[in-house]
């Protein structure tokens, strides 16, 4: 009972604390969260496109491309319905999903009775397992309910992991599927083992299969059969995988073999941290695995601790050869690493010397991304021309032009993302969720063509390829021939109509 207790005090203060840092992490970050670029022509800005074109008649899959989960959708709507469509809005749901990995968190922590070293971990990584920002809000929203699937089986209850896992595969049909084949595996070997009646397998996978039929019909009757389809198994999203070269040893290599970075940015930035605790979570899963290999690999010598510790590594390992994105994606699933290591910590004296060092290490990674924070804090503001969003003093200053030439004419924004047309009512709304490589659909393509006809002004952002320039379609690029450049920045293109004379001629 009084270990009861103590375990309890120790969610209810572990969860009080992380909860405060992400808060202050949140306010430290705004410049980041809010920032201009990203919300107006990259991936922060496709949740409100999204929430607008659905909302406008647009159904996933058939005249979108959409390559997540259709719960993802469905959760937005209502959010958005209940708090509004706005950057905002869109922080506090990511928010709302910090705080349950938080609560997740501090539930592993007090199930498994971590000790100071293991707690102390957390507290110095739970910014970096809970993000105080996303690309999109299918990252926060999968994380919140994978974290709570693995504090779920640390508590023992593996049937309401599995229903969770089964939400979070509605969510985003990729780690879920992995995890959950994972979950099944260990009910079965033990229903098996005791050979156990009918009774104890129903309710043992009642809650998932239950869970699964729900939300499977309800979105069939929302979006349709074959969106449902479709979207649960994520050819879409392989696609776009290849296209954008994503993987660990592919676009994901600047995040740990960044180009001219010297070892000082192992230090100073979170990759030191990751790739240590990779090789720390390797090593404590090898004596696991060995351990039970002695004796003919029997499944019931492992402990609960050493399951999640399992659990995690696999789950690691999936990430880093199956779902390593980009190199910012590195923290898509960094909770399990975080999980894990702080997991195996209490093994002995030399795993929480080595967790201190991890510590250590964790704790110096923060001051790579403060000074990256401060100096956009400095070089940054907030203005009416940006719909009071971050950005430095010449984006603003140039966007203000844009904003003059377009004014008063019909004009659209061609970018391959972004919300930049419901944040300004200068141009024509969206009619694209995204025109990226492997991921726009014809439809898509020609909604934006007839919208680039009928308009006189056409703008282009600059910058990142995945956020700037003309989306890669030749169609775009034959229909700007009827445009000339008017006006050409370090941040935008403006393309105005060629004039038309008389004669029918167009004037060069």
């Amino acid at each position: 009972m009084s270990n009861h207790v103590s375990n309890r005090r120790t969610l209810v203060w572990l969860f009080a604390v992380m909860a405060l840092e992400i808060a202050a992490l949140t306010i430290f970050e705004l410049p980041v969260e809010f920032d201009f670029r990203h919300v107006a022509f990259c991936d922060s800005g496709e949740n409100l496109a999204l929430a607008y074109l659905t909302a406008h008649g647009f159904h996933p899959i058939i005249d979108f491309s959409y390559p997540y989960g259709l719960l993802t959708l469905a959760v937005q709507s209502l959010w958005f319905k209940l708090f509004t469509s706005s950057p905002l809005s869109y922080q506090a749901a990511v928010f709302a999903c910090d705080l349950i990995i938080a609560w997740s968190l501090a539930r592993i922590a007090a199930a498994l009775d971590f000790g100071v070293v293991a707690i102390a971990l957390l507290i110095v990584m739970v910014g970096y397992a809970a993000s105080p920002t996303y690309p999109q809000i299918v990252q926060a929203l999968e994380a919140a309910l994978l974290a709570s699937a693995l504090a779920e089986q640390a508590t023992g209850r593996r049937n309401v992991a599995l229903a969770l896992v089964v939400s979070a595969a509605c969510v985003k049909p990729a780690m879920a599927y992995l995890y959950g084949l994972l979950l099944l595996g260990l009910i079965a070997y033990d229903l098996l083992r005791y050979k156990s009646a009918a009774n104890r397998w129903r309710a043992a996978l009642a809650p998932a299969i239950t869970t699964g039929l729900i939300l499977i019909a309800f979105l069939a009757i929302v979006y349709g059969p074959l969106a449902v389809l479709r979207t649960q198994f994520p050819l879409t999203a392989m696609k776009t995988y290849r296209a954008g070269d994503f993987g660990f040893f592919g676009g994901g290599r600047g995040f740990w073999d960044p180009s001219g970075a010297s070892w000082l940015y192992y230090v100073v930035f979170v990759a030191g941290f990751w790739i240590i605790a990779t090789l720390y979570l390797l090593a404590a899963s090898l004596r696991i695995i060995a351990r039970a290999t002695r004796n003919r690999f029997d499944p019931s010598l492992v402990t609960r601790r050493e399951e999640i510790i399992l659990t995690c590594f696999l789950l690691h390992a999936a990430f880093i050869f199956l779902f390593f994105g980009n190199s910012w994606s590195w923290y898509y699933y960094v909770y399990f690493l975080i999980a894990g290591v702080a997991a195996t910590i209490d093994y002995g004296a030399g795993w929480r010397r080595t967790g201190f060092a991890l510590c250590c290490i964790a704790t110096l990674s923060w001051s790579g991304v403060s000074a990256v924070v401060f100096r956009q804090w400095k070089s940054e503001q907030r203005s009416h021309f940006t719909a009071y969003l971050w950005a430095p003093e010449s984006q603003a200053r140039e966007w203000s032009r844009v904003q003059a030439l377009a004014s008063g004419s019909r004009a659209t924004i061609l970018d391959t993302k972004g919300a930049a047309e419901l944040l300004f009512a200068d141009f024509e709304p969206p009619v694209t969720l995204a025109l990226d490589p492997g991921l726009m659909s014809r439809a898509e393509i020609d909604r934006k063509l007839l919208q680039i006809a009928a308009s006189d002004i056409v703008v282009v952002p600059l910058g990142p390829a995945s956020c700037g320039g003309i989306p890669h379609a030749p169609e775009f690029q034959q229909a700007l021939t009827s445009f000339e450049l008017a006006f050409h920045g370090n941040y935008f293109d403006v393309y105005h109509r060629r004039e038309i004379a008389s004669g029918g001629a167009m004037k060069p």
